[in-house]
C-alpha cells in the first residue's frame, strides 16, 4: 500500500497498524492532546508517521490522493459538544457525512475508504437510504455495513448513561435535550455500522449495495470486505443466463447452518454460510440450492453443476436453476463466495 491517512486518529493505534503496510502514514486529529498521544505511541513502537493537528482532512487538503482512508470519527448523533471523541460538534449526523463526502475527494484512482459512523433513518426511511443520498453525487462505488439501529430514546439514555450516578438531574435533562433534538430531526431511528467507498476508476456508472452485520467480526474481516467489492464489479450487467456459464468457487474456512422444523411435517429452513474470516454479513441459502453449493469447485460453470444436480437427485430443473441462481447472487455480493469468472 502506497499511502494510507487516518482521520480522527485519537491515540494512532490504526495508524500504527497501517505502517505495518504502508509506504506513507499520515494521521490527523482536532485535537493537540490526541495527537501528542499519537506521536508517543509511535516513538515509543520505533515507527515513523506523520500526525497533524486540525479538523478532517483539512490538515491533508494539499497533499497527493492517498490510496488507503479509515476513519473511527466522533460519529455519535449528538445536540451536544461535550467531548471531542464523542460529538462531531455539526450536530445531527452532519460529521459522518461530511467526512465520508470529503473522503471521496482525497481518493486516488480505485483508492478504499474505510468510514465507521453513525447515521439518522427517518421516519418512514430504510436504514440504508440516507446513505444512498450522501453517496450519490460521489464517482465512488459504495458498500454499506449495518451493524444496528437504536431507537432515539435507547440511544439518548446510552450515551449519557455516565452521568446517572454522577448526576442524575444533569442526566435526565441531557436526555430530555437529545430526545427533543431527534424528534425535531425526524429522527426513527439511529443506525451504527461502516461505509466502504472505492473510488471509481474509469467511466462506468458507480454501484451501492448494502449489507448486514449478523455475527461478529472475526479474523480478517477485510478479506470479505474486499472480495464483495470484486464481485459486485463482476456482476454488473451479468444476467442469470450468463451466470450460469460462470464458474464460482467456496471461500475456505466456512461453515453451513441449517436447521428443520416440524408442525406435523418437516420442513427444511434455508441455511446459512458463516465464514471464518468475516466482516459481519452471512450468506442465506435456499434448500433446494443445497445440493448446487456442495457441488461449487471453481471449474465447473455453475449450469453445468445445475445439470447434474438435476440428473442425481430427479428434482425439477427450473426450481434448481431458479434457487441455485439467486442464491449463488446473493452470496458472492455477501463476499462468501469466489468469483472465478466466465
Amino acid at each position: 500500500m502506497g499511502r494510507t491517512l487516518d482521520v480522527a486518529t485519537g491515540s494512532g493505534g490504526l495508524a500504527l497498524l497501517a505502517s505495518r503496510h504502508s509506504g506513507i502514514v499520515v494521521a490527523t486529529d482536532i485535537s493537540e492532546r490526541a495527537v501528542s498521544l499519537a506521536r508517543l505511541n509511535a516513538a515509543m513502537n520505533g515507527i515513523e508517521f506523520d500526525c497533524r493537528v486540525g479538523d478532517l482532512f483539512q490538515p491533508v487538503a494539499d497533499d497527493a490522493p492517498f490510496d488507503l482512508i479509515f476513519a473511527n470519527l466522533p460519529f455519535v448523533v449528538s445536540p451536544d459538544n461535550s467531548f471531542t471523541f464523542r460529538d462531531g460538534g455539526r450536530g445531527g449526523d452532519a460529521l459522518s457525512r461530511d467526512a465520508v463526502t470529503a473522503a471521496a475527494g482525497r481518493l486516488a484512482v480505485g483508492g478504499v475508504a474505510v468510514m465507521l459512523c453513525n447515521w439518522i433513518v427517518p421516519d418512514g426511511a430504510t436504514w440504508d437510504e440516507p446513505l444512498r443520498e450522501w453517496v450519490e453525487p460521489l464517482a465512488c462505488d459504495c458498500l454499506a455495513l449495518h451493524h444496528t439501529t437504536e431507537l432515539p430514546d435507547a440511544y439518548a439514555r446510552r450515551w449519557n448513561e455516565f452521568l446517572l450516578v454522577q448526576d442524575p438531574p444533569r442526566y435526565a435533562a441531557a436526555v430530555e435535550r437529545w430526545e427533543e433534538a431527534y424528534r425535531r430531526w425526524g429522527t426513527a431511528g439511529i443506525a451504527a455500522g461502516a461505509l466502504v467507498l472505492r473510488s471509481r476508476a474509469g467511466d462506468g456508472v458507480s454501484w451501492f449495495h448494502s449489507l448486514s452485520m449478523e455475527v461478529v467480526p472475526a479474523g480478517d474481516g477485510g478479506s470479505q470486505l474486499l472480495r464483495a467489492v470484486h464481485n459486485l464489479d463482476q456482476l454488473s450487467g451479468v444476467d442469470d443466463e450468463a451466470l450460469l456459464r460462470r464458474t464460482v468457487g467456496l471461500v475456505g474456512n466456512h461453515r453451513l447452518e441449517q436447521s428443520m422444523s416440524y408442525d406435523g411435517s418437516w420442513s427444511m429452513e434455508p441455511a446459512r454460510m458463516v465464514l471464518q474470516d468475516t466482516a459481519g454479513p452471512v450468506g442465506t441459502i435456499d434448500p433446494l440450492a443445497i445440493h448446487a453449493i456442495l457441488r461449487l469447485d471453481g471449474v465447473t460453470p455453475l449450469g453445468v453443476i445445475c445439470d447434474s444436480v438435476v440428473a442425481d437427485t430427479g428434482l425439477a430443473a427450473t426450481d434448481i436453476v431458479g434457487n441455485t441462481v439467486a442464491t449463488c447472487r446473493r452470496l458472492l455480493e455477501a463476499g462468501c463466495l469466489e468469483s472465478a469468472g466466465s
